[in-house]
């Protein structure tokens, strides 16, 4: 994992982390009713980058855009409930999050918007 970050002022900060990640398929995955013992691990890279505003000692706002490119996929057949490999998928998406905290309540929100494709 890389991980870059960087101060823009006392109130303003920006993010960037690059990944990899290998996701081994479970045993009910591949051992289970509908199991398949073929499945190959999933193998991705992603990436996200962050800004980040302070507005107040109390409140913060945070938008972040991401995407995760995986080179296999298990996915799951609908009609027979099987796991089964794809060859690629992509996932797309932005995140913008705002949080209030006073001395006794958090009040945290947050949308997120994706775009999946497999």
């Amino acid at each position: 994992m890389s991980k870059y970050g960087h101060d823009f002022g006392p109130s303003w900060r920006a993010n960037l982390a690059l990944r990899t990640a290998l996701h081994a398929p479970e045993s009910t995955d591949l051992y289970s009713i509908g199991g398949n013992t073929a499945l190959h691990s999933e193998v991705s890279r992603q990436g996200q980058l962050v800004a980040q505003w302070h507005t107040t000692r109390e409140q913060l706002m945070r938008l972040s855009a991401f995407e995760n490119d995986i080179g296999v996929f298990i996915d799951y057949h609908p009609l027979t409930f099987q796991a089964k490999n794809v060859n690629r998928s992509r996932i797309r998406g932005a995140e913008l999050e705002y949080e209030w905290r006073g001395t006794a309540w958090q009040v945290p929100s947050a949308y997120t918007v994706q775009d999946r494709r497999i």
